[in-house]
């Protein structure tokens, strides 16, 4: 089954990241005071998954920028492959 991605929030693994974050968020609510930096940081980390995907995806199809991403990235055929190099 193919499932056509227009948006991030498409994308079967964003909504597990999202899902998870908003977990994250509602099972740290009740940190005392002297955890606070613990709940800080757990939100922090738990939103940093969605929060990369999003900004990859839209920078991926994004009209902000000229040309396409792949076209400053080109191959060298001519280097040597793993085995070739001698230890």
């Amino acid at each position: 089954m193919k499932v056509e991605i227009k948006e991030v929030e498409d994308m079967p693994v964003y909504r597990l990241f999202y899902s998870l974050a908003v977990d994250v968020e509602v099972a740290t609510r009740d940190y005392g005071p002297d955890f606070r930096w613990l709940r800080e940081q757990s939100l922090r980390a738990s939103e940093s998954a969605p929060s990369n995907m999003s900004e990859g995806f839209y920078s991926q199809y994004s009209t902000e920028y000229p040309e396409p991403h792949s076209q400053s990235v080109t191959i060298n055929d001519d280097l040597p492959g793993p085995s070739a190099i001698s230890h």
